[in-house]
């Protein structure tokens, strides 16, 4: 059976990109490798969505520029077993000034483990689509992601010191100033608006997410507060986001983080940061128990702090 008229190629020509850019349609999808994103593509293309299709072989600022050029409303990345160029596909994709703002989906069969999706995620806080899955399933997710994708206004620009996990594809209807100057993370308000995201994931693929408060003496120098900021980038995961939340705490949002897997990171924190006087930490985890958990992103945060003002630290070592 032969690809609808309105499903073109972009491996290359120039007329190819005009076209796509030109022609109307339900919706815009990109499928990037072959391999699990094909049924995805197939049936998208037959759902009336205008589906474009390029190599993964393709050289990193080649795709880049195609996707930018092309403008779609999401992007499919086959997630292979065995290949690290699609997890480069996905890091590139997110990180990538040109391509930041357009949500990602890597596409993954029943013969991709787990630890793959894991590391998927942690390099690019993609989502994911099952390619096994039903027609139904597969559709029903790729319209949510349409909408999502065409209620938000344009992004607030970010300046070319943002933190590479702020990114514009998290943003909804409403404008969000993303960082904080002082410091160059994240400001309070997206942690609020991010976390929301980041718990409906981990309830989708049943992951972990924990909140790590920190309380850093009593520097509140904005110079204090910017080498405290520049200590939790370097020590803190690329998905991971922290803000400052006044009163000398902060708050870390941790993706794929079991709560009671962390005290060496907080181990390595007090360390880094013994010069700013003591630090208190608290921590909180999405559904946990043994009274470390939380069922709400509001929860999550004000547990994590609860407990840092109570001083919940990691075992000092002998």
């Amino acid at each position: 059976m032969g690809e609808p008229a309105d499903s073109a190629s972009i491996e290359g020509s120039s007329s190819d990109k005009v076209s796509l850019i030109s022609h109307p349609s339900s919706g815009r999808v990109l499928c990037i490798g072959g391999g699990n994103v094909t049924r995805v593509s197939t049936l998208l293309q037959h759902s009336q969505y205008q589906v474009s299709k390029l190599a993964a072989a393709s050289p990193d600022d080649h795709i880049t520029k195609l996707v930018a050029t092309f403008i779609p409303d999401i992007v499919f990345v086959n997630l292979a077993s065995d290949d690290d160029r699609s997890l480069s596909i996905l890091e590139l994709l997110a990180y990538d000034r040109r391509t930041n703002g357009i949500p990602i989906v890597a596409a993954i069969g029943p013969e991709v483990p787990e630890a793959r999706c894991i590391e998927a995620y942690g390099r690019s806080s993609c989502d994911f689509v099952r390619a096994d899955a039903t027609a139904t399933e597969i559709l029903a997710k790729t319209h949510l992601l349409l909408r999502l994708a065409r209620s938000r206004s344009p992004a607030p620009a970010v300046v070319a010191s943002a933190p590479s996990n702020e990114r514009a594809a998290n943003d909804d209807a409403q404008a969000i100033r993303l960082l904080d100057h002082d410091t160059g993370l994240c400001t309070k308000e997206y942690l609020y608006h991010r976390i929301s995201s980041e718990v409906t994931r981990a309830r989708r693929y049943e992951r972990s997410l924990s909140v790590l408060a920190i309380r850093c003496g009593a520097q509140n120098s904005p110079a204090a507060h910017r080498s405290i900021a520049g200590k939790l980038r370097g020590i803190l995961r690329r998905p991971d986001v922290v803000a400052n939340f006044g009163e000398n705490c902060w708050v870390a949002l941790l993706p794929e983080a079991e709560v009671s897997d962390i005290n060496s990171l907080m181990e390595r924190l007090r360390a880094e940061l013994a010069d700013f006087g003591a630090c208190a930490f608290g921590r909180a985890g999405l559904d946990h128990d043994s009274g470390m958990g939380a069922h709400t992103p509001e929860e999550l945060i004000h547990a994590a702090r609860k407990k840092c003002d109570a001083g919940d630290s990691p075992p000092t070592s002998a």
